[in-house]
């Protein structure tokens, strides 16, 4: 391990006897979080307690959905305490915030409860804690190199090198167990490049819970993790959505697969860019999809997401649209989703059977009776549909495919 990880691993430890002196000297909760609100350290619970404490404690990492309320309140510019007033929404009681700077650079938020409301002393008293605490996060200086040396892992993982996944888990920048997984996150638009970079440095910094690797290229953040479950990967996206609310970036949709073998991790890579495209399409049910999830949209790997494949995946497809009535398509898609079951297709479609059974007889006139039976012409026949639903923002169900 290196003796930056020694040092930074001391800092948190002296951090976190600060915070629990603080909790102890005033009665109430402490939290130290980074500037995009992953918790650094916490102290044991004194107090008042609400859901977002309960899943900082829990997780270790809030929910991101809070984030752009607490920004909308200034604590991210502001050089003093700012009481931020409960929310029900969030479940969130009244705090006091408490920006921590470090030569006018913001490291970190101090955070306590306001209930019962603190005093100016109390408040005065954490002040003093402010200075101490700030020269501790001394290792920020030392972001843009690191943004630098976790993209270089990630880039020589991604492209193959068998000994990178070794690099990094010897240097602390990837844990030493879980499945190796890619996660490529398409970004909004931006006018330069200096968001992306914000939200780069940003993620660089030293992670409390499980860390992992990033790289920004052309609109993209690629993030190479160590999975032991889905809750480890949905603290990892979780912080790059809290990390892109405060960097000004907006994340339009997550592609993810797997790594079996650290060799295959370009193909994997692959996958995983392809997922994102998917699901940025505008009729996507959930703006996320992994590899292993994505069931039949696997068999448009290499193809262009466009209308020309629609109609070049499927004959009965194209008569189908062509006939002009969307109520026949989407009922077919709806009853192939289904596997066929018309009690399934009624119900999700709110319609009675009887039109139901309609709709595909008419359906059948257009494109042949043994187009819905047949195996492959009828596979064919849901993927392009589907393809076509997500193209033009139609398809707002679930997805089965």
């Amino acid at each position: 391990m290196s003796n930056n990880r020694s040092g930074a691993a001391e800092n948190l430890s002296r951090i976190q006897t600060l915070t629990d002196d603080l909790a102890q000297e005033l009665g109430r909760s402490v939290e130290v979080d980074t500037p995009s609100f992953e918790v650094v350290c916490a102290s044991a619970q004194i107090g008042a307690i609400d859901e977002r404490r309960i899943s900082s404690i829990i997780h270790r990492s809030p929910p991101p959905e809070p984030v752009p309320w607490i920004l909308s309140h200034g604590v991210r510019t502001a050089i003093r305490p700012v009481r931020l007033p409960a929310n029900p929404d969030f479940e969130m009681l009244p705090r006091v915030c408490f920006p921590v700077r470090r030569a006018g650079k913001l490291c970190a938020y101090l955070w306590l409860f306001d209930e019962p409301r603190m005093s100016d002393g109390e408040i005065s008293r954490v002040e003093e804690f402010i200075d101490p605490l700030a020269g501790l996060f001394a290792h920020d200086d030392g972001l843009d190199e690191r943004a630098r040396l976790l993209d270089g892992l990630a880039t020589d993982i991604l492209r193959g090198a068998e000994d990178a996944v070794l690099r990094a888990q010897r240097g602390g920048y990837l844990p030493d167990d879980g499945r190796l997984g890619i996660h490529v996150i398409r970004l909004g638009e931006m006018l330069d490049d200096a968001p992306a970079g914000r939200l780069q440095r940003e993620l660089s910094r030293l992670h409390r819970s499980r860390s992992f690797l990033v790289s920004v290229d052309s609109g993209m953040l690629t993030v190479v993790e160590r999975s032991r479950s889905e809750t480890d990967t949905a603290k990892v996206l979780d912080e790059v959505r809290r990390a892109a609310i405060i960097s000004g970036v907006k994340v339009e949709a997550v592609g993810s697969a797997g790594v079996t073998e650290a060799g295959r991790a370009r193909g994997i890579l692959r996958r995983a860019r392809f997922m994102s495209e998917v699901a940025a399409l505008p009729g996507m049910t959930s703006p996320e999809l992994s590899w292993e999830g994505a069931g039949a949209w696997r068999m448009l790997l290499g193809w262009e997401l466009n209308e020309t494949t629609v109609h070049t995946l499927s004959d009965d497809a194209t008569r189908l649209l062509l006939a002009g009535e969307r109520s026949y398509w989407s009922t077919v898609l709806a009853y192939l989703d289904n596997a066929r079951n018309a009690t399934l297709t009624a119900g999700e479609l709110f319609i009675h059977r009887a039109t139901l059974h309609y709709r595909l007889e008419r359906a059948r006139e257009i494109i042949g009776a043994e187009a819905l039976e047949d195996g492959w012409r009828a596979n064919s026949l849901q993927v392009a549909l589907r393809l076509h639903a997500a193209l033009a923002g139609a398809g707002k169900r679930e997805i089965r495919l």
